[in-house]
């Protein structure tokens, strides 16, 4: 068992941005330094429902439910740290070591090492930092566009076009990354089982055909809902129909 990541797992990452309440917040951190992880998740979902949003947030009432041997809930929280930033290497890195202990063992498709790479940089920040890095290269252009249509000298327009030219590409590929960014903050197509096993069906039916059995922790994606069930892909692709009671959303 690689240590690190158990400590990773025994972290509380102890400072949040405010604001939230910081007795409620010093609280829930008290009731996990003493022991009591039941204390500290029933304070941090408190801090949750009451609107309040953050990575860390999520992070730390993961590592709870971890502690109180609650998988599912666990996950559910690494990956909603992560959803709120990709770049949280301790959710990464927790989520990996929770996700070994689940019984479906499902690998994901593999992804073009040229688009995992884009996928990675494009984490490496927000939607509004990488919408202020948009508006950075944006006055850029202006102003290669400036030397250029009113520069004198011969070097001074080719200075300008090129940065234009660059200035431009930047500015697109800024707020697209941007606009990929908020999607993914506001997509809730992801969820995770929620019951020890759930049963697969071929139609939205209890009378349907038993396709496979998914178990607790497993991670899947909501393609579309009717009544009470969910049409569902699995990482590895395969497709059926989960009661949503099953289920609990990304």
């Amino acid at each position: 068992m690689n240590m690190k990541k158990i400590l990773y797992i025994v972290s509380l990452v102890l400072t949040l941005s405010l604001p939230i309440s910081a007795e409620n917040m010093k609280s829930a951190n008290d009731a996990y330094a003493a022991g009591n992880y039941e204390e500290a998740i029933q304070i941090y979902e408190n801090i949750t429902q009451s609107g309040y949003e953050s990575s860390t947030l999520y992070f730390n009432l993961g590592n709870a439910y971890y502690r109180t041997g609650k998988l599912a809930p666990s996950i559910l929280n690494y990956e909603r740290a992560l959803r709120l930033d990709a770049d949280n290497v301790d959710a990464q890195h927790n989520l990996e070591f929770v996700r070994q202990k689940t019984v479906d063992k499902i690998e994901p498709f593999a992804t073009i090492f040229f688009v995992k790479w884009i996928e990675e940089f494009r984490n490496i920040a927000d939607s509004n930092k990488w919408a202020y890095v948009g508006v950075v290269f944006f006055i850029i252009l202006v102003i290669s566009l400036f030397l250029y249509i009113f520069g004198r000298r011969i070097w001074l327009k080719k200075t300008g076009f090129g940065l234009a030219i660059a200035s431009l590409c930047f500015t697109a590929i800024s707020l697209v990354f941007s606009y990929q960014q908020k999607k993914a903050l506001e997509d809730h197509s992801t969820a995770i089982v929620f019951v020890p096993t759930a049963t697969i069906k071929s139609s939205p039916d209890n009378s349907g055909t038993d396709l496979f059995v998914l178990h607790e922790g497993t991670k899947l994606t909501i393609k579309s809902v009717l009544g009470d069930w969910s049409e569902i892909t699995t990482e590895d692709g395969n497709t059926g129909w989960i009661l949503s009671k099953s289920i609990e959303k990304i």
